[in-house]
């Protein structure tokens, strides 16, 4: 069963919630702490190097990443078990070389998930954590340390953090993947 973190935490980033951007002294500052209170709670990534080398090794060895993405696409994982909230498929491939590169090029192809604590793009939707197997991903973003999987890519949902501060979620202004 996958750990919630309910919103509403005192990220180290400062956003503003005001419309003007050049009068920011007289914005409120929304900050969730989530560096420093929430994301020393949650399963760390799987180090980059071993993800890596796993996925080359095209092996069963199960690695932990994390991905910033809507409320309900996060309770639809936790729902399904996969990467994207559909019906889950144990006999899924991982996406084609051609594939990876139209998710890096375009974005929205693939579900992407990250080996990176730095998830700036969760903020004001869901952070997911998630434990799945090698063999479902490739490479996906290097400079986001992006790992690609197929939406019907089976996967645990560890755990899944609101940081919409109680807001209602953005839901047009998400991650591209």
């Amino acid at each position: 069963m996958a750990r919630n973190f309910a919103s509403g935490f005192p990220t180290d980033e400062d956003y503003y919630n005001d419309s003007d951007p050049q009068n920011r002294q007289q914005a409120n500052v929304l900050d969730d702490d989530f560096d420093d209170v929430i994301a020393p709670q949650l399963t760390a990534p799987t180090a980059e190097a071993t993800v890596a080398a796993a996925v080359a090794a095209n092996t069963d060895t199960p690695v932990i990443l994390w991905r910033g993405t809507t409320g309900p696409s996060a309770q639809a994982m936790v729902a399904f078990n996969c990467a994207k909230g559909q019906q889950r498929d144990l006999n899924t491939t991982r996406p084609s070389d051609a594939e990876r590169r139209q998710q890096i090029a375009l974005g929205r192809a693939f579900p992407e998930f990250t080996t990176s604590k730095n998830l700036g793009f969760s903020f004001g939707h869901s952070l997911v954590v998630v434990k799945v197997s090698a063999k479902y991903l490739c490479r996906g973003s290097a400079f986001e340390q992006g790992w690609v999987c197929r939406p019907t890519a089976p996967l645990e949902v560890l755990e899944v953090v609101d940081r919409t501060l109680g807001f209602n979620e953005n839901l047009n202004a998400i991650n591209a993947s």
